[in-house]
């Protein structure tokens, strides 16, 4: 165990001085200093179940872009903050909003490198108090429309870029989702949540009725459509794609690991080992500050293993990557690509140190029965030394890990994956005829491997035609209709995905 707090920075956790001397690259340095944010933009509106009765309340996100950049296809990143699904203060932290000082800082970094950035505020409201079941009832669900509201930014997005001129510049096919805390939960489950079986495992399943805790039939499908619309649920956004790259996680955990399949996307995922509030292994969620158990899940140390084994970790190309903090990340993380554990000591338990928060602000703070000084000592607990200088630390270097690796996955300028990787990465498949007339016929080349879905998405980015669970080594479907042009068909196959242009004339 190290024994210094400068120790626990340059050791522990992998921190390092940023030299600005070395030559820049977009996406992976900072090449921008002034970042322009423009605040409460609406995505959407759908019911919160805050105090019992839901409430339509609007959806809405702060969008950092870098000052004075006039690029018109960059990459977007969705950005997912803390909060224990309840709002500051009330939830026993001075954190958990889209304006936490972590969550605003991550952004602009973000935004600096070049990309464009959305902070996003999804809905809040579980029941912490209640019994066993509603402890584990109210959380699945707050996750879920977490999940829901996700998906629903991203279509916002484009939307926005197919039927409003893309004002935010954007490329719409390369999305990554990031969660901080509470909201790594909701973007891991955006990434690997997508099937009703999933939602039916025994610790899923509400003792008193047999069902699930989650009823698709009131609060809508993974995407946000249907269910009890007017209700409980409201649709945002319709016939576009939800679809993302890949998804970064500081500190949350994923409902349960089976919910990652092959030909699921890549995951990067930060967390302390001795995280109180979510287990770095597998283990059971705890009310914060109380004994009382929530539900059993998948920390970092669970998921990214078994992301690896699946082969998820491929496009990351850690092998390639031989910088100071990627050295660092592997003897830490047993070759498995992707993690990284911070060991943090002598402070145990820790969580999130990238969090900082004005203490002399939030002390005064009192929102109902909830008092600001009572918030700020409980997470002073478990972020001791709490300073903007330390979480600056960290927030440094989740961004150097993580840039040059959203650069492999996303094909950026600057990427390191060989074409060899890439071909080995990348499932094999033939589209045909091409150009096409009436018809399509997907066959997959792999030995015993099968068709798991198709999805065709046009020029600007939106969702034409999608087909799910085929399980067929090759499969054909008719135009239907598609207007003459050029569009994009993304195949997932049991051993990954690939994407092929093809032109119906």
């Amino acid at each position: 165990m190290k024994t210094s707090l400068l120790k626990m920075g340059l050791l522990g956790a992998g921190l390092f001085l940023y030299n600005s001397s070395i030559a820049q690259t977009r996406y992976i340095d900072k090449v921008f200093q002034n970042v322009t944010v423009q605040a409460d933009v609406t995505y959407g509106q759908n019911y919160q179940v805050l105090t019992g009765t839901p409430v339509l309340i609007p959806l809405q996100m702060d969008v950092y872009r870098p000052a004075g950049d006039n690029a018109t296809n960059r990459p977007l990143i969705v950005y997912l903050h803390t909060g224990s699904f309840l709002p500051p203060i009330i939830n026993g932290s001075p954190s958990g909003s889209r304006k936490d000082s972590a969550t605003a800082e991550m952004c602009r970094e973000f935004a600096r490198r070049g990309y464009v950035v959305a902070s996003v505020s999804y809905r809040l409201g579980w029941n912490p108090q209640g019994n066993q079941e509603v402890r584990t009832g109210t959380i699945l669900n707050a996750v879920y429309r977490a999940n829901q509201d996700v998906k629903t930014a991203i279509r916002f997005f484009r939307k926005e870029t197919a039927t409003n001129g893309n004002p935010y510049g954007i490329d719409t096919t390369k999305i990554v989702v990031v969660g901080q805390g509470t909201g790594g939960y909701a973007g891991l489950a955006a990434a690997y949540l997508d099937k009703t079986s999933e939602l039916n495992l025994l610790k899923f399943i509400d003792p008193t009725t047999n069902q699930s805790y989650v009823n698709q039939a009131i609060v809508g499908d993974f995407d946000g459509f249907g269910g009890a619309v007017g209700v409980a649920n409201n649709p945002n956004h319709a016939g576009y794609s939800s679809d993302f790259n890949m998804v970064i996680n500081l500190g949350g955990a994923i409902g349960d690991t089976s919910w990652m399949e092959p030909g699921d996307m890549p995951t990067i995922a930060f967390q302390s080992v001795t995280d109180p509030f979510a287990p770095f292994n597998n283990g059971i969620v705890l009310v914060p500050g109380t004994t009382f158990q929530v539900i059993e899940v998948g920390g970092s140390g669970a998921f990214t293993p078994r992301a690896f084994r699946l082969g998820l970790q491929s496009p990351l190309a850690d092998i390639s990557l031989n910088d100071p903090i990627s050295q660092k990340a592997r003897s830490l993380n047993n070759g498995v690509s992707g993690l990284y554990p911070l060991f943090i000591a002598p402070f145990t338990p820790q969580a999130g140190p990238w969090e900082w928060w004005d203490s002399t602000i939030v002390k005064t703070l009192t929102v109902g029965t909830a008092s600001g000084l009572t918030a700020h000592n409980n997470s002073m607990l478990t972020n001791p030394n709490m300073s903007k200088t330390k979480a600056l630390n960290y927030i440094d270097t989740i961004q150097r890990y993580c840039a040059p690796r959203i650069v492999n996955v996303l094909g950026l300028p600057g990427n390191t994956v060989s074409v060899a990787e890439k071909q080995a990465n990348e499932a094999r498949v033939n589209v045909f005829p091409n150009p096409a007339t009436d018809y399509l016929t997907i066959r997959a080349l792999g030995e015993n491997d099968r068709i798991r879905s198709i999805e065709v998405i046009d020029v600007i980015g939106k969702r034409v035609r999608f087909e799910n669970n085929i399980l067929e080594g090759s499969h054909t479907f008719s135009r239907d209709g598609l207007p003459t042009g050029l569009y994009f068909v993304r195949v997932t196959t049991d051993k990954g995905e690939a994407t092929h242009k093809v032109n119906f004339k």
